[in-house]
This record gives structure tokens, sequence and C-alpha cells, in this order.
């Protein structure tokens, strides 16, 4: 009679044998599992391609060389809008004119937009507005069309400078912002130095629109890399706007540029230019002397002795306030860029 006795220990000895193979299946596939999402993502990976310092240079080259491409490149194109339009060269020039003062209105506001909104956001609506302003100076079918167009460009451009050269001061610190100025240096200097060959080559063999037009792909494309690689900041406490501040230095920095603009046109003892250059300065000094009492440091102790010295808004164009710029650093680039803008082309 045969006995059941070792079929029944071989089947028991594989039961045994299969148990630990099924046990360690799970646990393998679950470290797979964990190691596929430790992995970065696509877009993730792609991001760390490019440091937030990069990001914030390439994005402040491409910003800066626009727009002050666009500041020398209509110079040239003057002449053919007055016969293309029709209209005397002194009614062109507000195509130049309205830009400036549109700049001037827009520079004391970037700084608390940005702080308020974020600087990623502010400096993104800056760019969107001035290529889309790019767009519709490139296709306006008359004088005042493009006037319009260019005062909207120039809201645009105001925010450009101020809060991409903020952008670029916070992501580098100080130790490594000598260096960085020094490799930027030469493509922000190449706009302006290309512009003139670029605007004539264009309106002489193209057409004016390219003039405008140029702007929009690079535009497009720089757009493009800010939303991917840009890091967004907003202060926490952006702290209330100073409207009377934000009048007197728009008001003042608007007439002044106004006057250094058509002062050799219309003749620097004209009455225009005297009396929008003597505003203006008036309403610096008293920009820099009526207003709440501010600090570089922060705010004032009153009666203590200990608190940092209260200085009145004329501090303000002193202090490197929440890594912005000073006020009287972009008012001094936009007068000059006034003063490049006064330079007419025959």
């Amino acid at each position: 009679m045969l006995s059941i006795k070792p079929l029944v220990g071989k089947v028991d000895e594989v039961r045994e044998a299969s148990l630990p193979q099924a046990a360690t299946e799970p646990a393998t596939v679950s470290a797979e599992a964990a190691a596929r999402a430790s992995l970065p993502a696509p877009g993730q990976r792609s991001r760390r391609l490019i440091s937030p310092a990069t990001a914030a240079a390439v994005a402040y080259v491409a910003a800066i060389f626009m727009s002050a491409m666009d500041t020398h490149i209509v110079n040239v194109a003057l002449p053919t809008l007055a016969r293309s339009f029709r209209a005397p060269l002194a009614d062109v020039q507000w195509t130049v004119i309205g830009y400036v003062l549109a700049l001037a209105l827009v520079i004391p506001a970037s700084g608390w937009i940005s702080d308020r909104f974020g600087m990623k956001r502010t400096f993104q609506i800056a760019l969107a507005l001035f290529t889309a302003a790019s767009a519709l100076c490139g296709v306006a079918h008359s004088l005042g069309e493009l006037v319009a167009a260019r005062a909207l460009q120039g809201v645009g451009g105001g925010m450009l400078t101020p809060v991409g050269t903020a952008m670029l001061f916070r992501a580098y610190p100080p130790a490594r912002r000598a260096r960085m100025v020094r490799l930027l240096l030469v493509p922000i200097l190449l706009g302006p130095a290309t512009a003139p060959i670029l605007g004539g080559w264009l309106t002489t063999d193209a057409s004016w629109r390219w003039v405008f037009l140029v702007n929009v792909p690079v535009g497009c494309a720089t757009l493009i890399f800010s939303a991917v690689y840009l890091t967004e900041h907003r202060e926490p406490s952006p702290g209330r706007l100073d409207v009377l501040g934000l009048i007197l230095s728009s008001a003042g920095l608007s007439m002044l540029m106004y006057a250094i603009s058509e002062g050799g046109a219309k003749g620097w003892g004209s009455l225009p230019i005297v009396v929008s250059g003597t505003a203006g300065v008036l309403a610096f000094v008293a920009f820099a002397r009526t207003g709440p009492a501010v600090s570089a440091s922060g705010p004032a102790r009153d009666g203590d002795g200990r608190g940092p010295q209260p200085h009145r808004r004329a501090a303000v164009l002193r202090a490197d306030r929440r890594d912005h710029q000073p006020l009287g650093w972009y008012a001094l680039a936009a007068v000059s860029a006034a003063v490049k803008m006064s330079i007419k082309f025959p």
C-alpha cells in the first residue's frame, strides 16, 4: 500500500518555498514605485537647467534690449512717418513725446506695484503690454492711433526697467553684483548701438511698421521664458501707496522730460519749455520737502532718541529700500532717455 506522507511533505515544501517569493514581490514593486516617485517630473527637471539668477539676467537683458532699441530706432523713422501720414514733423514727434511722458508717469509707481502684486507678475504684465503696444504701433492706420499706441508702449516700458533691475538685484547677492554688471554691460549697450542701423535698414528696404513689429517676436519669446523660469517674489506688507508723492514725482519727471526733449526744437527760452521745466523742478522740490517722515532703515521712533533718524521724501531718492533701485536713479535714466530722444534726425 502506497503511503501518501511523502507526497504531502513535498507539497508542503513547495508551498513554503513559494511563500517568501510572494512576500518579496510587493516589496520590490513598492521600492520601484518609490524610486519613480522620487524622480522629478519632466517640467521640473527642465526648470532646474537654468538657475533663478540666470533666468532673471536673461529676462532683464531681453527687456532692456527691446526698450533701449525702441527708444532709439523710432528717431530714425520720424521723417518716413511724416511722409506716410502726410503730417508735419512737429506732429509726428508726439510719437516720441507720448512715449516719454507715459514712461515718466509710470516709473515712480513701479516699485510699489511690484511689491503689491509680485515682481514676476508685474514684469510679465509690463512686457506683455509693451509687446502688444508694439504690435498696435505696427498696424496703426493714422497718426493718432500711432501716438496712442506709443503712449501705451511707454506705460509698459516704464515698468520694465525698474522692475527688471529690482528683480535682477534680488537674484544676485551684493558680492556678485559687480561681476554681473560687467557681464551684462555689452548686451545692454548693443541695443542703442544697433538701433540706428537697423532702423535705417527697415525704413528703407522694408517698411516703417517693422520698426515696431520687430519687438513682437522678442517680446513673445521673453514672455514664455519668464513664465517658465522666473520665480515670484511679493512683499508681505507692501504698505500704502503715497498718492501725493506719486503725483508730485510723476508730474515733475514728466514735465522735466518734456522740457528736455522739446527744448532743442522749440527753443530753450520759449514759454512752454521754461514753464514746463520750472514746474518740474518745483514739483520735485515739493516732493522732497513734504510728506510723512520715512527712513532708509525703517520707521523712526519718536522721542526715545534710540531709533533711526527720520528723513523726509528726499531720503527715498537715496535709499535702496527692499532691493529696489533709488527713484533718483530711474529719474536720471529717464531724463537721459529724453536727452537722447531730443536728437532729431533730418
